[in-house]
């Protein structure tokens, strides 16, 4: 399966969108972040590992797989940080 994931304008709509392309069919879903629309005016990070997608935003991590549209929330302050500003992958 072959997927564009295309970053929307984050200054324009707060919800912080994304658009995910199958490129197989031309479908297009939107993939958005309300929760975070209250908590910060910064678009999240982006990272991608093994087919999963990752979204850091300053409090929290998300984790996505782009097949099914599952996210995962994992709460950054379990690990003391309640502001983080770069996303690492290796």
């Amino acid at each position: 399966m072959q997927l564009w994931l295309i970053e929307n304008d984050p200054y324009r709509n707060q919800r912080f969108p994304w658009t995910l392309v199958r490129l197989e069919t031309g479908e297009q879903v939107v993939i958005d972040f309300p929760e975070f629309s209250t908590k910060t005016s910064l678009p999240p990070f982006f990272a991608l590992k093994n087919g999963h997608y990752y979204f850091l935003f300053g409090d929290t991590l998300v984790l996505m797989d782009p097949k099914n549209l599952e996210k995962i929330t994992i709460p950054l302050k379990d690990f003391d940080i309640s502001n983080a500003h770069a996303l690492i992958v290796n």
